[in-house]
């Protein structure tokens, strides 16, 4: 079980987004202790392949789809769901 949940709602960001993915990567808890939760809240650039590949490549990054929203509010709730961590942080695809 991992320590720490990252729940990252995702719209649109394209390549905007690479800067936090390295950001979270580089974190210097062991990946057995922490999760990555990206949910892409109905893109349309291409990044849900994106983050489906970034999930495939590392076993504790996790990527889930969604119907756009229009808020980062639902994605937000949604990772709350999936993620098993004790403690849950936030991060925006533009941090």
């Amino acid at each position: 079980m991992p320590q720490v949940s990252v729940v990252v709602p995702v719209y649109n960001p394209g390549s905007h987004i690479d800067e936090c993915i390295r950001s979270l990567l580089g974190q210097s808890l062991p990946a057995g202790d922490l999760e990555l939760i990206f949910v892409d809240d109905g893109s349309t650039d291409g990044t849900g392949a994106r983050l489906d590949a970034l999930a495939a490549a590392h076993p504790h990054v996790r990527v889930e789809h969604i119907e756009n929203s229009g808020w980062p509010g639902r994605p937000r709730n949604v990772g709350i769901g999936l993620a098993r961590g004790e403690f849950v942080y936030f991060v925006d695809n533009d941090d």
